[in-house]
């Protein structure tokens, strides 16, 4: 059975999904587009009937995921590699029947993907993401993932993961710059609050 078959199947199951892609120009261009037309990725899934609060990381059905690398002080994107995180508990609680869950995976696998690299049947962190396309040699060459990466895919914000760690936004911001050394303690807090926490990445630095 193929793969995006048996993902359809567990979404009751399921708390969340990846689906890993090569995006079709025209999701491409809409997402590269948001700066100057912050609609123009809303418009392409409303076109499809899809989840459409693109540009909130909580309590939203739907986010999409670029992994990047860091070059001479600047961030380059990988724009031929989308990750599209599907929140299956919030597309519950929105009343999202098994059939419509399963007419999101076909829009998204047949309209905006030319090629699905992968199925994950939970949430990635852009490091998992990273190791999965097997772009460790950007990692390794031109940075790491960062604990500012991760902050924006958790919760979009760093006052609500000040928030969930119970810390003070101007601690948070010294550990962002490198300033203050994120301990084993905080580590472990971090993980054990968000279990997809790339602890390894902050251990092996």
């Amino acid at each position: 059975m193929f793969k995006r078959e048996l993902l359809k199947k567990k979404y009751q199951e399921m708390k969340g999904c990846t689906l890993l892609i090569n995006p079709v120009p025209e999701l491409r261009k809409a997402y590269l587009n948001m700066n100057r037309d912050i609609d123009s990725l809303t418009r392409l899934f409303n076109m499809y009937q899809l989840p459409n609060k693109l540009h909130e990381f909580d309590d939203t059905a739907m986010s999409i995921y670029v992994p990047s690398f860091h070059q001479d002080g600047k961030t380059y994107m990988l724009s031929e590699c989308f990750s599209i995180n599907i929140d299956c508990n919030m597309l519950k609680k929105e009343g999202t029947t098994q059939e419509q869950f399963e007419n999101i995976i076909d829009i998204v696998v047949e309209k905006l993907s030319v090629e699905v690299l992968d199925y994950i049947q939970f949430n990635l962190t852009p490091a998992h993401v990273c190791q999965l396309l097997g772009i460790d040699e950007y990692v390794k060459n031109y940075g790491k993932f960062s604990l500012k990466d991760f902050i924006l895919y958790a919760t979009g914000s760093q006052k609500k993961f000040c928030e969930k760690l119970n810390i003070s936004k101007s601690f948070l911001s010294e550990m962002v710059s490198g300033k203050q050394e994120i301990s084993l303690n905080m580590l472990k807090k971090m993980h054990k609050i968000y279990p997809l926490f790339p602890v390894e990445v902050f251990l092996n630095a």
